[in-house]
């Protein structure tokens, strides 16, 4: 977790946590209770990290599965659109829709994790593709030219 995130920023992860894990109203209380107060607002920042990095510890292993393969999602559809274009692979909302696209699913977070493997697979391989049609066509260039000056030294002798 980033030592500059704000109050307010841990704040609503406290709350995003609480979420995924399910805990209810009582579970977020007795948890708040260990600190001496009822709010999370309440809570210092120190204590605030503390908690968001005990309750990642206490996610589901699955979601911390599906969490791992996204951001390796991101990174392949990232990499693949920065071979066609340097603009386009920083662009996350452009590479969400894409993978949303390509698994046929309405939202980036809903992409089952056999098909987030699938596709990150799918985009390394396009990447890699890509990356050998580029060489391919530097290689091609280079020898063109390196022709053309043979050719241009054999008609001057």
């Amino acid at each position: 977790m980033p030592k500059t995130q704000t109050k307010a920023e841990l704040i609503k992860l406290f709350h995003i946590l609480i979420g995924e894990i399910g805990f209810d109203n009582d579970d977020k209380l007795a948890l708040l209770g260990e600190y001496g107060v009822s709010s999370s607002k309440d809570l210092k920042p120190m204590q605030l990290m503390e908690i968001c990095q005990r309750l990642q510890g206490v996610r589901s292993p699955s979601f911390c599965e599906k969490d791992k393969w996204r951001k390796r999602l991101i990174g392949a559809i990232g990499a693949w659109l920065k071979t066609m274009d340097k603009d386009k692979g920083n662009n996350l909302p452009l590479i969400k829709g894409i993978a949303c696209r390509a698994a046929r699913c309405k939202g980036f977070n809903n992409i089952e994790l056999s098909s987030l493997r699938g596709l990150y697979f799918a985009f390394r391989k396009q990447e890699k593709m890509a990356q050998s049609a580029k060489a391919l066509s530097i290689e091609q260039m280079q020898e063109i030219i390196l022709g053309a000056i043979e050719r241009v030294k054999n008609e001057r002798y």
